[in-house]
């Protein structure tokens, strides 16, 4: 009976190298050594984005990480913050007007709708936090219009910053050329 299993046992362990040919061999080790190769190279900080993050309705950038600078000036910015005004009995409608709506795959128009849905929650958490800083206390019923009011205010100052940079930057660049066709 012992015979009968180290027979069986060495039949299974040499199973593979009866039914495999010389390129099948081949391509597993290539592709085990592919394995090893990607692993050992993994550089931590680009592994991070696939990490589930944590927190409820934690986005892209992470719930605790504060909003960027003259984020409001970005077109991109202005055109989802645009989408984030809408009221609630209008998002869907809105949302389905998106340009690049129509584009995108079921999976990929189920993302955009709950990442629009974290970054209208981001704002509003941001607009009432400023609002407690500055010790107001806005009323129910009126959250939505100092929502509202708060970051068309914000993004229009936020352009004019990113103006009058813009033309300092264009100015201090022609100053550097001068100096760089003089010097070199």
């Amino acid at each position: 009976m012992k015979y009968f299993f180290i027979f069986l046992l060495l039949t299974f362990l040499s199973f593979p190298a009866f039914f495999t040919t010389e390129a099948g061999a081949q391509e597993y080790e290539r592709k085990k050594k592919e394995f090893k190769d990607r692993d050992r190279n993994l550089d931590p900080k680009k592994s991070q984005k696939f990490l589930r993050p944590k927190g409820p309705l934690a986005g892209e950038r992470g719930i605790n990480q504060s909003t960027p600078f003259l984020m409001a000036g970005d077109p991109r910015f202005e055109e989802m913050l645009k989408l984030a005004l809408v009221e609630e009995d209008q998002f869907n409608s809105a949302v389905q007007d998106w340009p690049r709506l129509q584009q995108m795959s079921e999976i990929e128009k189920r993302m955009f709708l709950r990442r629009v849905t974290m970054f209208r929650e981001k704002l509003r958490q941001e607009a009432m936090e400023e609002a407690e800083q500055l010790g107001l206390d806005i009323p129910e019923d009126q959250k939505v219009e100092y929502f509202r009011s708060y970051w068309t205010a914000r993004m229009q100052l936020e352009k004019e910053i990113r103006a009058e940079a813009k033309e300092r930057h264009e100015a201090e660049m022609e100053a550097l050329r001068q100096k760089m066709r003089q010097q070199w």
